[in-house]
């Protein structure tokens, strides 16, 4: 009975995301708060270079893709640590596709970036 009434003690008062029964906070408020400022920094850098918001967009929509894709691997992660003594290389396999993801992602950004620049100078021609 002793034991019950402690476990009680260590969940009453408290919610369990602030309980250190679990190992780390949930930071996904604070990780897609940050990936909107960049993303929202992104946008006010190709505003400073004139960029009209069709050409915003075709810049962007690359960055929506990747997001798209990293939340596909993520969901694959799901329930990958249940009977699966492979789990640490599971885990491994997919941060490395999310990263590959992730450089092509900026690569192409960039690429995107300099085409419509060259684009844009083209007119002005």
């Amino acid at each position: 009975m002793n034991f019950f009434k402690k476990l009680g003690e260590k969940f009453s008062g408290n919610s369990l995301e602030n309980s250190s029964f679990f190992s780390q906070e949930n930071r996904t408020e604070e990780i897609n708060s940050q990936r909107n400022r960049q993303k929202q920094a992104l946008i006010a850098n190709l505003q400073r270079l004139q960029f009209t918001p069709e050409e915003i967009n075709e810049v962007t929509v690359i960055l929506d893709k990747c997001e798209q894709m990293v939340q596909i691997i993520k969901d694959d992660l799901i329930g990958t640590n249940i009977n699966n003594i492979h789990a640490h290389q599971v885990l491994d396999e997919k941060l490395q596709k999310m990263r590959q993801y992730e450089l092509k992602a900026a690569e192409d950004i960039k690429a995107k970036v300099a085409e419509i620049i060259k684009r844009k100078s083209n007119n002005r021609n």
